[in-house]
């Protein structure tokens, strides 16, 4: 047998699609994933007040109007600048393309790593001990309290060879979970349906009628 090739990727980026336009001259498209006015939205919005726009909104040329853009990627950050009362905005035009393309780079374009958590509460704990005060980061107190207890914390106190599983007669047991954020709001989701079609049950029943649910198939 042959050895599997695998597709090399291409630098495909060209300074020449890049431009400054009105912010009028450019329009949100219509099947955009993400949600409005969510907490998310105001820290995007608060980065630009407090750091600035550092980067294009990618666009394609609209096939109903040719003097107007249609944003691909970047729709909040465009719309956090049109509530900021910014006149202007620099665009990567992709051209003209397809529907099935511009739907497909949306995609991609949001196809990113998040943070460790634990990796990112050192970098914040490490920055506040530095600056304190001085510090413009996308976090409430609260937010920055807890990732700086996680820092903090010594994991190294627990053994995990002095654990004991509980004994069938105890009954009770517990599952403790780190996730990120994306996958406990999944999570919270499902359960909160199970709950709502299952006469509000508790949320330990709702994990588990999810989880057999999977388990049949």
């Amino acid at each position: 047998m042959g050895k599997t090739r695998h597709k090399m990727g291409k630098l495909d980026f060209d300074l020449t699609k890049i431009k400054k336009v009105k912010i009028d001259e450019i329009r949100v498209n219509s099947w955009n994933p993400k949600k409005p006015n969510t907490p998310e939205f105001e820290k995007v919005k608060k980065g630009i007040q407090l750091k600035g726009l550092r980067g294009a909104i990618i666009v394609r040329e609209n096939p109903q109007d040719e003097t107007i853009y249609e944003i691909i990627d970047g729709h909040q950050r465009y719309t956090a600048s049109k509530e900021l009362g910014f006149k202007e905005l620099y665009i990567y035009n992709e051209g003209d393309i397809s529907d099935k393309e511009a739907k497909e780079l949306t995609i991609w374009y949001q196809q990113q790593v998040p943070f460790d958590k634990i990796d990112e509460a050192y970098l914040v704990n490490d920055l506040v001990m530095e600056y304190q005060d001085t510090l413009e980061l996308p976090y409430t107190e609260a937010e920055e309290i807890e990732m700086q207890e996680l820092a903090n914390f010594d994991f190294n106190q627990y053994d995990p060879n002095a654990y004991q599983e509980p004994t069938d007669d105890e009954g009770v047991k517990t599952l403790k979970l780190v996730l990120n954020e994306n996958a406990y709001n999944v999570i919270m989701q499902a359960v909160t349906k199970a709950q709502q079609e299952a006469d509000n049950i508790s949320t330990e029943r709702a994990v588990e009628l999810i989880c057999a649910d999977y388990l049949g198939g």
